[in-house]
């Protein structure tokens, strides 16, 4: 039979500590890393989508730029009007997607200031179309100011 001395209190406590206090207390811990690990994902998640949709967005403002661009060339080539219908069309549109980009990104100061950049670039090019368009109507010679103007303006535009 086994002997029944007395358990000594301190080595009892001792042996509690380490088998039971140390183990739940590291688990703890554990869930707490774990728990921070998920807010921290989660934060970076929210960040990639937030870029995703801005880069989608700029996707977007680029190819209503090639729809204006496409609509004035389409229409100096042929004087057909219908041509115009994507330009007219793309136009309100350019410049709101700016608007929305700009509300998307206005805690980057950096892209705010591009996109001002673009709204400059874009109201300049805009000029000149409706510069061309006119001068296409009323019969004068266009050609040299697409050579010159034309091109770079939007290849500016694209770039920014």
């Amino acid at each position: 039979m086994p002997d029944s001395a007395p358990v000594d209190q301190s080595h009892f406590r001792r042996m509690l500590s380490r088998n039971i206090a140390l183990p739940l207390s590291a688990g703890i811990l554990n869930i707490v890393l774990f728990v921070a690990l998920l807010f921290a994902l989660q934060s970076g998640l929210h960040i990639v989508n937030h870029t995703e949709e801005v880069i989608a967005k700029a996707n977007e403002l680029i190819n209503k730029g090639v729809d204006m661009q496409s609509g004035v060339r389409g229409f100096l080539l042929t004087g057909d009007e219908e041509f115009l219908q994507s330009y007219e069309t793309a136009k309100p549109a350019f410049a709101q997607i700016v608007v929305e980009l700009q509300e998307m990104v206005s805690d980057n100061q950096v892209q705010v200031e591009r996109l001002n950049r673009v709204e400059l670039i874009y109201k300049e090019w805009l000029a000149y179309a409706e510069n061309v368009l006119e001068m296409y109507r009323t019969g004068q010679d266009f050609t040299e100011i697409v050579r010159s103007k034309g091109r770079t303006d939007f290849a500016q535009l694209r770039s920014e």
